[in-house]
């Protein structure tokens, strides 16, 4: 309630959801509070103590949610907060998620990977944290993605299962 008040958003939120590894059940010390807050017309991140609150107005959801792998996953692991109606109504609406583009930026980064890691090997280098981390994100966005068109629930474990 902090975080509203002090960003002046009670007259127009419309929705308070739990998202991420608390909603999931998945949660470790490490892990910050997301929140997703679904207002009239505010856009932004509010990122205070361990909470991540992204701020989206219905408009920008309604327009990019067929595109966006994040609003897919959030609005599908969504536990509420405030406005229980309002993640349902989302849930049935059944938006398509065109994950093509998304496949191809994966496919495009993978390619550069694989160029890294050949020049690595060539010249008997260590992988770079970097290289390791963007593969570990493009596995976890294809699990992610698999979750959404297969309509099964995502775990973290998962991703731990295939990377160790």
């Amino acid at each position: 309630m902090k975080i509203v008040i002090a960003e002046k958003l009670n007259e127009e939120i419309k929705g308070v959801y739990l998202i991420g590894s608390y909603a999931r059940k998945e949660q470790t010390n490490e892990s910050d509070i997301d929140i997703l807050m679904i207002t009239e017309d505010t856009n932004r991140i509010i990122k205070t103590e361990n909470y991540e609150v992204i701020v989206v107005s219905e408009k920008n959801l309604d327009k990019n949610l067929k595109n966006s792998l994040s609003y897919q996953v959030a609005i599908k692991e969504g536990k509420t907060i405030l406005n229980h109606a309002l993640l349902e109504e989302y849930k049935n609406k059944k938006v398509r998620f065109n994950h093509k583009p998304l496949i191809i930026e994966i496919n495009k980064i993978n390619r550069i990977n694989e160029e890294s890691l050949k020049l690595l090997k060539e010249n008997n280098m260590n992988v770079p944290e970097g290289i390791i981390y963007s593969i570990v994100l493009r596995i976890n966005e294809l699990l992610l993605i698999r979750s959404i068109n297969n309509n099964s629930g995502y775990s973290k474990k998962e991703l731990i299962k295939i990377v160790g």
